[in-house]
């Protein structure tokens, strides 16, 4: 069976965050590169419908625990059961 995934994920690196009109924090956007960022930035503050822009570096997924793997958490059956 063909994977439906060819390529690796992207790593967001950066991301723009805001206030909208009605007050609610936004994320507007996530960028690989910082320069990618800062064009979607300039273009947002001229536009001026957003407050309180700012790029930020995204902070990396914190390491998978050691009991998961990659089809899900280990079994959590009670010790000296079978299934």
């Amino acid at each position: 069976m063909a994977s439906w995934r060819s390529a690796p994920p992207k790593v967001w690196r950066f991301r723009i965050r805001g206030v909208s009109g009605d007050g609610t924090t936004v994320t507007l956007g996530r960028f690989e590169t910082e320069e990618e960022a800062r064009a979607e930035y300039n273009r947002l503050v001229e536009e001026g419908y957003y407050r309180n822009l700012k790029v930020r570096p995204v902070d990396p997924p914190p390491p998978p625990a050691e009991s998961e793997t990659i089809s899900g958490p280990a079994s959590k059956a009670p010790a000296g059961k079978s299934r």
